[in-house]
């Protein structure tokens, strides 16, 4: 219970607003992310870990940001040892740090701080407490792992926003800031996130899930593993408003048509979990699915106990 709780709170810092800046979209506004899927098999090839990347909610998800995900063509790693990957940092530090350029199923171009992204499928992601975890990802970082119980989630239907919320992380997005919080943000939690069935529950159709908030929008513009083609007047927009921004005004968002959006743009504190010895300044986010409300369940019990033997006595 204490490591359970221990993990979450270390884990993700909110951060202090420091500046204000607006972002424009407007219909020559666009960006490119590049994903490079790494299929998990064993020695000999064989009993390979299921791949779902979910490519239309995946790409309906980051859309919000002007975002165009381009999947690669998978990759196939025959490493036994890797299709149950421990909770503990080292081996998903091996798969997404060691090596040269291109190891375990990497792709050649790909560095700590630049994409494309990798992302393993593995069987499985083991637990102290032996509960199912959905995935985990690096923040502000290069590397993410899914498992298969993302793919078998609700009786085969399957966990689709699982890829899109790990990837959130890696272009800088945390799960207590930047808007994240609420049953309807793609960044909060899995105990706490509302799943899609399908596509059509993605923000803003539908039931609006999946949704991210205009900072974590203006997050992913800024993050170096996506590129932006700005037109030259939204470009021109962007430098006018800086010139006449007096600190007071707030310019309010509008989400829905991507026009403007004034954001709060925040320091983030990275504040690491235990990795090995020369490992990237970013920590690792589990995506759980209920050992969190577990923990702190018991956490309550223990506080609820402890005040009645207090108003006992």
């Amino acid at each position: 219970m204490a490591a359970g709780c221990v993990a979450v709170l270390s884990s993700c810092t909110d951060g202090v607003p420091q500046s204000v800046r607006t972002l424009y979209f407007d219909e020559t506004t666009n960006g490119a992310l590049f994903v490079q899927p790494i299929q998990v098999c064993n020695d000999n090839g064989q009993n390979c870990a299921g791949v779902n990347l979910f490519e239309d909610i995946t790409a309906k998800i980051l859309e919000q940001a002007r975002l165009t995900v381009n999947f690669l063509p998978t990759n196939q790693l025959n490493a036994s040892r890797f299709l149950s990957i421990d909770s503990g940092e080292s081996e998903f530090y091996e798969l997404s740090r060691a090596g040269s350029a291109g190891a375990f199923g990497r792709h050649r171009d790909s560095t700590r701080t630049s994409g494309p992204l990798n992302v393993w499928f593995v069987d499985e992601f083991k637990t102290e407490s032996g509960l199912t975890q959905f995935g985990s990802a690096w923040v502000d970082a290069n590397g993410i792992i899914i498992s298969s119980a993302t793919l078998d989630f609700n009786r085969g239907q399957g966990r689709p926003d699982t890829l899109a919320h790990e990837i959130g992380h890696n272009l800088g997005l945390r799960h207590t800031n930047l808007g994240a919080g609420g049953p309807n943000n793609l960044l909060t939690d899995g105990n706490n996130r509302n799943v899609p069935g399908s596509v059509d529950d993605i923000y803003p159709h539908g039931a609006g899930l999946s949704q991210l908030t205009p900072a974590q929008l203006q997050a992913i513009v800024d993050s170096p593993f996506t590129s932006y083609t700005v037109s030259a007047e939204a470009d021109a927009n962007a430098a006018s408003d800086a010139a006449s921004y007096s600190g007071s005004e707030a310019i309010s968002a509008d989400a829905a048509s991507f026009e403007e959006a004034a954001v709060d743009l925040a320091s983030i504190s990275l504040t690491s979990l235990q990795v090995p010895s020369g490992a990237p300044e970013a920590s690792r986010i589990p995506e759980p699915s209920s050992w969190v409300a577990i923990a702190f369940t018991g956490f309550s019990a223990l506080l609820f106990f402890q005040n009645r033997r207090t108003c006992s006595a």
